[in-house]
Protein backbone atom coordinates (compact mmCIF):
# COMPACT_ATOMS: atom_id res chain seq x y z
CA UNK A 1 0.00 0.00 0.00
CA UNK A 2 1.22 3.39 -1.17
CA UNK A 3 -0.74 5.63 1.04
CA UNK A 4 -4.76 6.61 0.91
CA UNK A 5 -4.69 8.87 -2.02
CA UNK A 6 -8.83 8.12 -2.15
CA UNK A 7 -11.24 6.56 0.52
CA UNK A 8 -11.49 2.79 0.37
CA UNK A 9 -13.27 0.20 1.74
CA UNK A 10 -11.47 -1.63 5.41
CA UNK A 11 -8.13 0.46 3.92
CA UNK A 12 -7.94 -2.29 1.05
CA UNK A 13 -7.01 -0.05 -1.75
CA UNK A 14 -8.20 -1.79 -4.32
CA UNK A 15 -8.74 1.32 -6.37
CA UNK A 16 -7.33 3.20 -8.95
CA UNK A 17 -7.71 7.13 -10.23
CA UNK A 18 -8.59 7.97 -13.10
CA UNK A 19 -8.84 12.14 -14.42
CA UNK A 20 -9.35 13.34 -17.64
CA UNK A 21 -8.68 17.44 -18.40
CA UNK A 22 -8.12 19.47 -22.02
CA UNK A 23 -5.34 17.17 -23.08
CA UNK A 24 -6.97 13.63 -22.41
CA UNK A 25 -7.95 10.67 -20.23
CA UNK A 26 -5.22 9.44 -17.35
CA UNK A 27 -4.79 6.94 -15.00
CA UNK A 28 -2.73 6.85 -12.15
CA UNK A 29 -1.92 3.58 -11.31
CA UNK A 30 -1.37 3.47 -7.92
CA UNK A 31 -1.47 -0.21 -7.06
CA UNK A 32 1.18 -0.64 -9.05
CA UNK A 33 3.92 0.77 -7.14
CA UNK A 34 5.60 -0.54 -4.00
CA UNK A 35 7.01 1.90 -1.53
CA UNK A 36 10.84 1.02 -1.32
CA UNK A 37 10.98 1.93 2.43
CA UNK A 38 8.48 2.34 4.96
CA UNK A 39 8.17 6.14 4.83
CA UNK A 40 8.77 6.87 1.97
CA UNK A 41 9.22 11.15 2.26
CA UNK A 42 10.65 12.10 4.97
CA UNK A 43 10.19 15.97 5.27
CA UNK A 44 13.63 16.61 3.15
CA UNK A 45 13.12 19.86 0.42
CA UNK A 46 12.78 17.46 -2.23
CA UNK A 47 9.87 16.06 -1.23
CA UNK A 48 7.51 18.10 -3.58
CA UNK A 49 9.88 17.01 -6.49
CA UNK A 50 9.63 13.38 -5.64
CA UNK A 51 6.37 13.18 -5.08
CA UNK A 52 5.72 14.93 -8.51
CA UNK A 53 8.29 11.99 -9.88
CA UNK A 54 6.51 8.73 -8.68
CA UNK A 55 2.84 10.46 -9.57
CA UNK A 56 4.14 11.26 -13.16
CA UNK A 57 5.80 8.05 -13.41
CA UNK A 58 2.76 5.85 -12.18
CA UNK A 59 0.62 7.89 -14.50
CA UNK A 60 -0.15 6.87 -17.99
CA UNK A 61 -2.67 8.50 -20.47
CA UNK A 62 -5.58 6.17 -22.10
CA UNK A 63 -7.07 8.93 -24.56
CA UNK A 64 -6.29 12.17 -25.97
CA UNK A 65 -9.65 13.37 -25.62
CA UNK A 66 -11.34 14.55 -22.82
CA UNK A 67 -13.91 11.91 -21.49
CA UNK A 68 -17.26 12.48 -22.70
CA UNK A 69 -19.96 12.43 -20.04
CA UNK A 70 -23.60 13.29 -21.13
CA UNK A 71 -24.35 16.82 -19.53
CA UNK A 72 -27.53 15.36 -17.68
CA UNK A 73 -28.65 13.06 -14.91
CA UNK A 74 -27.90 10.50 -13.42
CA UNK A 75 -24.21 11.28 -14.83
CA UNK A 76 -23.76 14.77 -13.48
CA UNK A 77 -25.65 15.95 -9.85
CA UNK A 78 -28.12 18.95 -11.14
CA UNK A 79 -26.15 21.42 -9.47
CA UNK A 80 -23.15 20.74 -11.10
CA UNK A 81 -24.53 21.05 -14.65
CA UNK A 82 -22.21 24.58 -15.06
CA UNK A 83 -19.19 23.70 -13.85
CA UNK A 84 -18.11 20.29 -14.18
CA UNK A 85 -16.03 18.53 -16.72
CA UNK A 86 -15.84 21.52 -18.74
CA UNK A 87 -12.77 23.06 -21.01
CA UNK A 88 -10.49 23.88 -18.48
CA UNK A 89 -11.35 21.97 -15.58
CA UNK A 90 -10.31 18.87 -14.20
CA UNK A 91 -12.30 15.80 -13.33
CA UNK A 92 -11.13 13.08 -11.11
CA UNK A 93 -12.54 9.72 -10.90
CA UNK A 94 -11.68 7.50 -8.05
CA UNK A 95 -12.56 3.72 -9.42
CA UNK A 96 -13.05 0.98 -6.99
CA UNK A 97 -12.70 -2.77 -8.07
CA UNK A 98 -15.38 -3.57 -6.03
CA UNK A 99 -15.04 -7.76 -6.75
CA UNK A 100 -11.73 -7.39 -5.03
CA UNK A 101 -12.88 -5.29 -1.74
CA UNK A 102 -15.70 -7.84 -1.38
CA UNK A 103 -13.34 -11.17 -1.53
CA UNK A 104 -11.12 -9.12 0.65
CA UNK A 105 -13.87 -8.44 3.04
CA UNK A 106 -14.85 -11.65 3.03
CA UNK A 107 -11.24 -12.99 4.07
CA UNK A 108 -11.06 -10.88 6.66
CA UNK A 109 -14.33 -11.84 8.43
CA UNK A 110 -13.26 -15.39 8.29
CA UNK A 111 -10.24 -15.31 9.59
CA UNK A 112 -11.90 -13.36 12.56
CA UNK A 113 -14.01 -16.26 13.22
CA UNK A 114 -17.10 -15.09 11.37
CA UNK A 115 -19.03 -18.28 10.05
CA UNK A 116 -20.73 -16.90 6.25
CA UNK A 117 -24.47 -18.28 5.87
CA UNK A 118 -25.91 -18.95 2.31
CA UNK A 119 -29.80 -17.41 2.25
CA UNK A 120 -30.99 -19.16 -0.28
CA UNK A 121 -29.54 -22.62 0.85
CA UNK A 122 -30.40 -21.93 4.33
CA UNK A 123 -27.80 -23.18 5.90
CA UNK A 124 -23.85 -22.72 6.15
CA UNK A 125 -21.32 -21.81 3.22
CA UNK A 126 -18.88 -24.70 4.62
CA UNK A 127 -15.24 -24.69 6.74
CA UNK A 128 -13.46 -21.72 5.13
CA UNK A 129 -10.78 -21.84 8.07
Amino acid sequence: MTGRTTPSAAGIEASELFFTDDSGIYMARTRDIAPERLREFTGEQDDVARILAHTQAATVQISKDRLFLPREAPHYDEHNFWNSNQPGTTLFLPIGDVGQQLLALLAMYVSNGYTLYDDYKGCLCGNLA
